[in-house]
């Protein structure tokens, strides 16, 4: 039930354009940077860095500004009914949103939720804290193309 309300409140679009998008690992691996001058790395075996993160995040967030860690899948809004696909491990293959969990002690107050979305410039990712708070395009993540017919996203 608690992650049914969650997936509800990330599904909220991080900015006016920006519409919920499903992705899974090959998806989400790479390079991802924004305007004001965060950028994450994320790898298909959950883990990620990123550096910038006070660009991204309110001052007072308890997050540092470097970052290593994990991330997983937490669902995709709108199929609460459906079993979602999971790994042989358990895990989520696909998502619309991220948790964030960061390896360093001084990260323990940080809690970092990533909605995923797509607008007319492509996939977009939206670091909240808060799911209530939105993106500005400035703040978005962008990452590689990966609009062609082989793209691993799935479009609503």
């Amino acid at each position: 039930m608690a992650l049914a309300a969650l997936l509800a409140l990330t599904s909220v679009a991080c900015d006016e354009g920006l519409h919920s998008a499903s992705v899974d690992a090959r998806g989400l691996g790479g390079d991802w940077a924004n305007e004001a001058g965060t950028r994450f790395v994320f790898r298909a075996d959950g883990r990620t860095d990123g550096t910038g993160l006070r660009h991204s995040l309110p001052g007072d967030s308890g997050c540092p500004d470097a970052w290593s860690g994990t991330w997983q899948f937490l669902g995709v809004s709108g199929e609460a009914d459906t079993e979602p696909a999971e790994n042989p491990d358990g895990t989520l293959a696909r998502g619309d949103s991220i948790d964030l969990m960061a390896d360093a002690a001084e990260a323990d107050g940080c809690s970092v939720l990533i909605q995923v979305g797509r607008d007319g410039r492509g996939l977009a990712l939206c670091l909240v804290e808060d799911p209530g708070i939105d993106c500005t395009d400035r703040e978005l993540l962008r990452g590689p193309d990966r609009t062609g017919p082989e793209s691993p996203l799935v479009k609503r």
